[in-house]
């Protein structure tokens, strides 16, 4: 089974997260190294909160709201539907988890947004083939998440 680890490591103006996002397979072997951003750490409230730190199932899912298939973090505490889906911006963000290839201040708010969303999600799909279930890993590098 794959292990995907995202490390927060800097906190922007109190808004959001941004971070790094690996995908290592049973050898220990990097198949993805892509940047996260997420919300900031709102008391685990849904769609305005990232999700605490911690090792969690994630699973390919049929989403209808984004009409794909996405990975679904399950186990988190109160919160159900937190997905690693494409967006560039925080502002797009209810609680999920956003890829890009780099971070980049993209739409020159002050904010730190991910590039090349889309890219990403289809990167870190590669690179978990054809499996449907992984172990994701959220580590805190920085603040109180």
């Amino acid at each position: 089974m794959k292990t995907i680890i995202v490390r927060r490591f800097k906190h922007i103006k109190g808004r959001e997260y941004i971070g790094t996002f690996f995908v290592i397979d049973e050898m220990g072997e990097l198949l993805a190294d892509l940047k996260t951003m997420e919300l900031s750490w709102k008391e685990n409230q849904t769609s305005i909160s990232c999700i605490p730190a911690g090792i969690y199932e994630i699973r390919l899912e049929y989403s209808a709201r984004f009409d794909m298939h996405l990975w679904e973090i399950k186990g988190v505490p109160y919160r159900s539907e937190c997905k690693i889906h494409a967006a560039n911006y925080a502002r797009q963000l209810e609680g999920c988890i956003s890829l890009g290839t780099y971070h980049a201040d993209i739409d020159a708010d002050g904010l730190i947004d991910v590039a090349h969303s889309r890219a990403a999600i289809r990167a870190f799909h590669e690179a978990m083939g054809e499996d449907t279930n992984a172990i994701i890993e959220i580590i805190q590098g920085y603040g109180t998440c």
